[in-house]
């Protein structure tokens, strides 16, 4: 099973394969300009979600790189990173740039060598198995509340119109009006985005219109914890009335409890009970959209989760993924004996974290 490391270093390995492919078939601008895009990204992803999985999500590309300094990393390498993050940027911003083919190999060969640099340090879970993961079709839709200043944003399983209300969200969290347009030019970076276009049935967009100052709602193909994560970075405090904040959900705050608690095993599997609770916490606000003032809400959530996942193989714990939403019926049959059926949360044997909530 591949490491974290050598899963970054692979992707590094497939853009210098195209490279040299581009040197002896030709190529244009645009092919450049996308391969580094693409390092770039999984560069910055590797180094969040990796790296520094505790660090805050919301800081930017430049304080991970520079990170790396207090964890022993060359200066040498940390100045290849940058030079990958100052290229895309450039790249980004200029369109009219020019980007020689033999500079992006060199970058490329540089940045192999950083990442080794990162694994030999074993900073963060990078040389940890990856995780199997769980990427799924979910819809979005937002609407604009101009009061507040906020755009909250519902995330649903897909499901069939029934001609009244439709599917039930399995989410929402509130973010800045204003940061609706970058959330979405983010989330690219997260998973797959689609338009709604025969993804969603016509009865179910009606009905989301129907409710007024509805942006246009779309499909995102990939993990829930990245969706939730990059949403995040925009998370608004909203005084709300007392049963419409996410934080008064019990279901949402199990879910995020669960996302926040299985990535904290993933940093130290062996730590003790209590770093874990407290991890779990610190990821909760900076990964998951958990404000900081209901902490003490999703703090029994947070214990009982960990109680389960404390009883289960070593093995199993740095490679947890989830939630996966399931029927009663589903979940009561699964004979799992890593469970908590008082939050209807078990352990299955793909190492997945399922709840028994799903209703439809």
């Amino acid at each position: 099973m591949s490491t974290y490391a050598q899963a970054i270093s692979s992707e590094i390995d497939n853009a210098l394969r195209l490279v040299s492919q581009y040197i002896i078939e030709g190529y244009d601008a645009s092919d450049i300009k996308l391969l580094i895009s693409k390092i770039a990204s999984a560069t910055e992803l590797f180094l969040k979600r990796d790296v520094f999985p505790a660090k805050s999500n919301k800081d930017n590309f430049h304080s991970f790189i520079e990170e790396l300094k207090n964890h022993s990393i060359s200066q040498v390498n940390v100045d290849f990173i940058h030079d990958i993050r100052l290229l895309y940027n450039n790249c980004k911003h200029d369109p009219n740039s020019v980007v020689s083919i033999l500079q992006v190999k060199e970058l490329l060969e540089k940045l192999k060598l950083a990442i080794v640099d990162i694994s030999t340090r074993n900073v963060g879970r990078v040389n940890y198995p990856v995780r199997a993961t769980n990427t799924r079709i979910f819809w979005i839709c937002a609407w604009d509340h101009y009061v507040n200043g906020e755009t909250e944003v519902a995330i649903f399983l897909p499901g069939e119109y029934d001609g009244y209300l439709g599917v039930p969200s399995v989410d929402h969290v509130s973010i800045h009006g204003s940061k609706w347009d970058a959330f979405k030019a983010d989330l690219p970076n997260s998973g797959a985005v689609h338009p709604h276009d025969g993804l969603i049935p016509e009865g179910q967009l009606k009905f989301w219109f129907s409710e007024g100052d509805c942006l246009i709602p779309f499909v995102f193909e990939g993990e829930y914890s990245s969706l939730i994560s990059c949403l995040s970075n925009y998370l608004k405090d909203v005084d709300l009335i007392s049963g419409l904040a996410r934080e008064d959900d019990p279901v949402k705050l199990l879910q995020a409890a669960v996302m926040a608690v299985s990535d904290a095993y993933k940093i130290d599997p062996n730590a003790s009970r209590e770093l874990q609770c407290v991890r779990a916490f610190t990821l909760a606000n900076r990964q998951y959209a958990v404000l900081p003032k209901f902490n003490d809400r999703i703090e029994r959530y947070i214990s009982k989760v960990v109680d389960v996942i404390d009883r289960s193989p070593l093995l199993a714990k740095s490679a947890l993924t989830g939630p996966i939403w399931v029927t009663k019926v589903s979940y009561d049959s699964n004979e799992s004996i890593y469970r908590d059926d008082s939050i209807k949360t078990l352990i299955d044997s793909k190492n997945r974290i399922v709840l028994g909530i799903r209703k439809l």
